[in-house]
Formats: structure tokens, C-alpha cells, sequence
């Protein structure tokens, strides 16, 4: 099982079928963390 966590808030924002247990970081659509995302690539 893997999980797909905002690298922000560390909310989980989905899962996922996988061989064996994986965490992927991505960015959740709250507009706190995309306006830190946003300053983060700038």
C-alpha cells in the first residue's frame, strides 16, 4: 500500500496499490500549501 501525503500539512491526500509500503510527497489543493509551494519553486 502506498500513500500520497502533502508535504505541507502531511494530510494524506490518496493511496495507492504498490509492492510493499511507499510514502510520495506531493502537494495537497489546500490554498496554504499551494501559496507555499508556489514561494518554494519562485
Amino acid at each position: 500500500m502506498g500513500t500520497i501525503i502533502c508535504r505541507y500539512c502531511d494530510d494524506i491526500i490518496d493511496t495507492l496499490p504498490t509492492n510493499g509500503v511507499k510514502t510520495k510527497y506531493m502537494v495537497c489543493n489546500k490554498e496554504s500549501c499551494r501559496e507555499q509551494e508556489g514561494s518554494a519553486s519562485a
